[in-house]
């Protein structure tokens, strides 16, 4: 029933290497090959997978030269046996020197080593690459045909239709749809992938449209209800990243589906296909986690994550703690608060939600970080007012003005933590983590700052904690994916989720860039004071003094600064100046600066400060 005419889009114009490791894979490949009729190529190799690449003649086996003078026969074409090994890397490579090739693979059922080996195979191909799993039918009846958009399908409809001119079988084409998908769009891309194949073989052929939670799991229930005699379908593939949405498919298709199958995967376009390979290459960097290490790793963050007594009580320990070294100038006191607060958890708890698509973790995580933030607040709000005095110390004024620099510090600091986090051999580092991002100290300078009425400071402040919030959650939910944190095909609530959290983050990060961009390159002093007075406060410091009072404000072109200093001895005219000089540097005006000095004695060994104006 074949005709003589070929379609062009199925004719191949480079080498056909057929891969196979046994020789149940090879008399299995050679009568597809064989079914799929001749002048498929003008050479055909045969390439026998062994241990280390061993030529085929170490270990001579009668069946080579039956199944290569099947395929001789049956196509024509010039066979030749050759030895490869059985790394990914390396067929890869070779594979990329078959121009315009197309690659056979096969697959045994029940042998998952050999199911995962042609899996990776084909969705990492650079070139067309068609897997039989299972045998291939002597006689067929119904040839399950499943068509998705995409260039496979056009593919997959071309194997389909020599399949079924060579067994005299009836094809049925289905369109498999989600609830979400439109079946009017599910009847066109039916019509389109069967176009060539009407036009070339006289083939008998019905459509239909399935549905399902998923396109796959509609496929998987077609199989069962058919029961057909060979399923052919495309891979789904499409941009960057289609080889990581579709690298699933293969292995729960081939461990569902109980059929016979052939599945069919085209490259993409060369220039994007390098840049797959890379990222591809990348994702392969990092290890990737085994279902019993995530169920570990998800157990451990959701403990952690839950907003309970304890969660609470360290939460206020450690504002306590932050807020005391807040109003001493401490860092060390400041650093201890870092290392007790639990905020952490919960936020990465947010990224790991995000990367599973878990709706509840979400819930969870988010509602003990804002219990922990508002706890916070509270808490260094209520110590400031109860301490005594009310100074704006250099610590302050560090939290106040966050950068884009204190962006990429926290992008880091989520990174490193979720992976810690995952891999026991560096969990030692998240001590580290806790140090390098600032979730507490910001919070707790709120607070003292509302108690001392200073706005500014407390605005600024909060935005930094805003900023290490979004950026740890967003990094860490990166580096979860990486790892092989993501939900499943089918698990259509979850990846509605994961699509809605991912969105909710990025808008996040990007909320919180601006203004960090804005005042990068703003230099206009009446946005705020918040800079002048990081600035004296900087210049204080170099010559031993302490801030107690700073204000900004700009006439006609000028910056008019006022700052009250205290210090033990009386500051020069010249020691003055390098502060004036340091904020028109800062600023790029004039600067008048109006300084007043606040001598103070100590007295005896207990430090006891007295004021002498």
């Amino acid at each position: 029933m074949q005709q003589d005419q070929q379609p062009s889009d199925l004719r191949i114009r480079g080498r056909v290497t057929v891969c196979f490791e046994t020789e149940d894979q090879a008399r299995a490949l050679a009568a597809m090959v064989s079914a799929l009729g001749p002048r498929l190529s003008t050479e055909i190799q045969l390439l026998y997978l062994l241990p280390g690449g061993h030529s085929p003649a170490a270990v001579l086996a009668p069946w080579l030269d039956e199944v290569s003078s099947a395929i001789r026969h049956a196509t024509g074409a010039d066979v030749r046996i050759r030895g490869a090994s059985r790394s990914i890397e390396d067929l890869r490579t070779e594979f990329e020197l078959e121009v315009n090739g197309l690659v056979f693979l096969a697959s045994d059922p029940g042998n998952a080593g050999a199911s995962l080996l042609a899996s990776r195979l084909l969705v990492e191909s650079p070139v067309e690459t068609i897997l039989l799993h299972g045998h291939w039918p002597e006689h067929a009846e119904d040839i399950l045909l499943s068509v998705d958009p995409g260039p496979t399908s056009v593919a997959a409809a071309g194997i389909a239709s020599r399949s079924a001119a060579a067994l005299d079988a009836t094809i049925v084409a289905i369109a498999s749809a989600s609830p979400r998908d439109k079946p009017l769009g599910a009847w066109r891309h039916l019509d389109q992938a069967l176009s060539v194949a009407r036009s070339v073989f006289d083939v008998r052929a019905y459509e239909r449209v399935v549905q399902g939670r998923s396109r796959e799991t509609a496929l998987i229930t077609a199989c069962r209800d058919q029961q057909p005699d060979l399923l052919v379908a495309g891979l789904p593939r499409g941009g960057l990243v289609g080889e990581f949405a579709s690298a699933r498919i293969p292995r729960r298709l081939m461990n569902r589906a109980e059929v016979p199958m052939v599945l069919v995967n085209v490259p993409v376009r060369p220039a994007l296909q390098r840049v797959t390979a890379a990222a591809s290459r990348l994702f392969r960097v990092l290890p990737t986690l085994s279902t019993g290490q995530r169920a570990a790793i998800y157990s451990q963050v959701r403990r952690a994550a839950r907003g309970d007594v304890d969660f609470l009580f360290m939460i206020i320990a450690s504002t306590a703690l932050a807020a005391l070294g807040l109003r001493l100038d401490s860092a060390v006191v400041i650093i201890g608060a870092m290392l007790v607060a639990p905020l952490m958890s919960p936020i990465v708890g947010v990224g790991l939600a995000v990367a599973q698509g878990d709706a509840r973790l979400l819930a969870l995580s988010a509602r003990s970080v804002a219990r922990g933030s508002l706890f916070a607040i509270g808490a260094s709000f209520t110590l400031g007012l109860l301490l005594p005095g009310g100074e704006v110390t250099g610590e302050m004024l560090k939290r106040a003005n966050p950068s884009l620099l204190d962006l990429a510090v926290a992008i880091a600091s989520g990174c490193a933590g979720a992976y810690a986090l995952s891999r026991k051999g560096v969990s030692s580092s998240l001590p580290g983590v806790a140090i390098a991002v600032s979730l507490v100290p910001p919070l707790a300078t709120v607070g003292v700052a509302l108690s001392m009425r200073e706005g500014a400071i407390a605005s600024g402040s909060l935005l930094l904690f805003v900023v290490n919030l979004a950026a740890v959650a967003a990094a860490s939910g990166v580096m979860f994916v990486w790892m092989g944190f993501s939900p499943e095909v089918d698990q259509i609530g979850r990846r509605r989720t994961f699509g809605k959290g991912v969105a909710g983050l990025g808008a996040m990060l990007v909320a919180v860039t601006l203004p960090l961009a804005w005042s990068a390159v703003d230099h206009d002093p009446s946005s705020g004071q918040v800079e002048v007075a990081s600035i004296v406060g900087a210049g204080a410091d170099a010559l031993g003094a302490s801030v107690v009072e700073v204000s900004a404000s700009t006439v006609d072109g000028e910056l008019v600064a006022s700052a009250v200093l205290r210090s033990e001895r009386q500051l020069g005219r010249e020691e003055l100046d390098r502060i004036r000089l340091a904020l028109e540097d800062a600023t790029g005006l004039p600067v008048v600066l109006t300084a007043r000095v606040e001598l103070t004695t100590t007295v005896g060994t207990a430090g006891a400060g007295v004021s002498d104006p």
